[in-house]
């Protein structure tokens, strides 16, 4: 299909373990090609761009667009960017169509900092319930994207719930962002403007208590089938913070597993929109960082709007 569009493919790499596809992207001649394509999932998109972000040229490097087809487990990312061009998701000609016949579009950036390392991110952060279905279900890859309705459906029996504290900048106050919470014009690799073990600024909000679900989104998409929140977009320069505390109910959770269009209102469902968040967990538990599992601490986390491009088609009206 790529050659009958008119593609060239200048190199190809098959992974052979992890973080070949950040090592190769680190050292690759940028200027040899004119896009990356990743066949995978969300996974490798992280490998890639943390690649990008790790050069000496990051400035431009991050700059080069990248086009996905989803035959990863989750595909969370490539099913926001076909749902908002009014495509089909979960269908791989589509995908590569849009690769081909596509044009390009901005997406967000964020930085994730925890005591010991900092990273980059595109799609989702995911604590307590369906970090663990995430995580847990790895072992159940094999099956595909059924793996996570098999992992929801043993934390839902389970409904354990992970004590610790959600701090984040208000999107109200984002006049104030460049103070508490923005990257300046200098040509450095961006970042949290706060560290992780700082004070968090006066104009931010805390909640704190039990939770059962807690996801931070740059788009809509949990996966290939599951919309999770129908107002997160990709390139919106903010996250969409959704959360449930211990008071949520299995049946709650499972109106909300069965909820394919993510906007129905579910009752102690709650959203949150923000630029810059703290997520301090207390209780044991897993955080995934766009699939992939990451320290267990406090993360500083800070979205840096339109930093990256992607391969993409206007929403047809």
């Amino acid at each position: 299909m790529f050659e009958v569009g008119g593609a060239i493919i200048v190199h190809e790499l098959l992974t052979e373990r992890q973080l070949h596809a950040k090592e190769f992207v680190e050292s690759f001649d940028l200027s040899t090609i004119t896009g990356i394509v990743i066949v995978s999932g969300d996974g490798i998109i992280y490998e890639v761009m943390n690649g990008l972000m790790a050069r000496p040229d990051w400035e431009t490097a991050i700059e080069t667009p990248i086009g996905v087809i989803p035959t990863g487990s989750g595909n969370a990312l490539v099913s926001s960017l076909l749902q908002e061009a009014n495509e089909e998701f979960g269908v791989i000609e589509n995908a590569v169509f849009q690769i081909i016949n596509g044009g390009i579009k901005k997406h967000d950036i964020a930085s994730v900092s925890s005591i010991s390392s900092h990273s980059y991110i595109c799609v989702l952060i995911n604590w307590g319930m369906i970090g663990v279905i995430d995580i847990e279900s790895e072992r159940l890859r094999f099956l595909g994207p059924i793996r996570f309705s098999i992992g929801a459906i043993l934390c839902l029996v389970r409904k354990r719930s992970y004590h610790g504290q959600l701090m984040y900048l208000p999107i109200e106050d984002e006049e104030n962002v460049v103070a508490n919470g923005a990257t300046t014009e200098e040509a450095v690799r961006p970042t949290t403007s706060i560290s992780v073990s700082d004070p968090v600024p006066d104009n931010w909000k805390t909640i704190e208590g039990n939770f059962v679900i807690f996801v931070a989104l740059m788009s809509g998409h949990l996966g290939d089938e599951s919309v999770f929140c129908a107002d997160s977009k990709t390139n919106s320069g903010e996250f969409r913070i959704i959360y449930t505390l211990d008071d949520v109910t299995r049946g709650q959770l499972l109106a909300k597993m069965g909820e394919k269009t993510g906007a129905e209102k579910i009752a102690n469902f709650h959203e949150i929109r923000t630029k810059a968040f703290r997520l301090v967990p207390i209780s044991p538990g897993i955080i995934s960082i766009d699939g992939e599992r990451t320290e267990y601490g406090p993360l500083q986390v800070q979205v840096h709007p339109g930093m990256m491009r992607l391969y993409s088609r206007d929403k047809i009206q």
